[in-house]
């Protein structure tokens, strides 16, 4: 009754005057917050408080009060989704964007990736936020998307290569290629693999999956395994082999 309801604003209250006191936002900018946040907790099974405390974490998280008050909406959405903490939620979004080089605009992007592969390679978003540590940087630096990135991780998940094992082999696949050393380097360039377009800039990851499937079609299965060890090293080449087959259907949308 009236007591639960007095509980529910007081909560609302307390929750904004933490968010003032993090963000250091004038009065204008927390009337903002405040109105998206009873928005939320109208529409979302969240309620008002929660859904500034999510802006607050994700403020506490480099975001400014703006870029917060976008991106919890998403956070909330996949929050509920998959029964996860709103402030986990928030904070994983926020960060597996910013290993991608992305702003809080793409928020809705970020949030609708992370539900739709955690369930296509049956983990959770958990699990792929930890394949994600380890596959992000590698492919930022490769100018690999945020997509490609989850369909590699998806493949080898489906071979039971999941999160930190699926980020580290996806990584390290992506390494022999587009950064290979000595023998590796003479190997992929005997055999024609283009990863590089003529202006020198990286291809996407499928194209140079499905340009090495295509070089190394015509060898022998001895000459095949042996180019494969060379480029990308024991531990790798069979991830190497598994997207290489991937990229002829799951992974040659991207």
């Amino acid at each position: 009754g009236l007591l639960s309801m007095f509980n529910v604003g007081a909560q609302f209250e307390k929750a904004l005057s933490g968010l003032k006191a993090a963000s250091g936002a004038d009065d204008i900018a927390m009337k903002r917050a405040e109105q998206a946040a009873m928005r939320y907790g109208e529409s979302t099974k969240f309620s008002g408080a929660q859904a500034v405390e999510g802006m607050t974490a994700l403020n506490k998280a480099g975001y400014s009060l703006d870029e917060s008050i976008l991106s919890v909406g998403p956070a909330l959405h996949l929050a509920a989704a998959e029964g996860m903490s709103l402030e986990r939620a928030a904070e994983i979004n926020a960060d597996v964007l910013n290993q991608f080089g992305l702003g809080a605009e793409q928020a809705g992007r970020g949030a609708d990736f992370l539900a739709k592969t955690s369930n296509l390679s049956s983990t959770n978003v958990e699990g792929l936020y930890n394949a994600l540590k380890y596959a992000g940087p590698a492919a930022k630096k490769y100018n690999v998307t945020l997509e490609e990135t989850g369909a590699a991780l998806t493949v080898l998940s489906g071979k039971g290569i999941k999160g930190e094992a699926g980020g580290t082999a996806v990584r390290a696949v992506m390494d022999g290629l587009y950064a290979p050393v000595n023998d590796a380097r003479k190997v992929i360039k005997a055999l024609g693999i283009a990863i590089y377009d003529a202006q020198g800039k990286a291809l996407p990851f499928a194209k140079v999956l499905q340009n090495m499937d295509k070089a190394i079609s015509g060898l022998t299965e001895e000459r095949k395994n042996a180019a494969l060890q060379k480029i990308f090293g024991t531990s790798a080449a069979g991830t190497a082999n598994v997207l290489m087959e991937a990229s002829r259907g799951a992974l040659a949308q991207y």
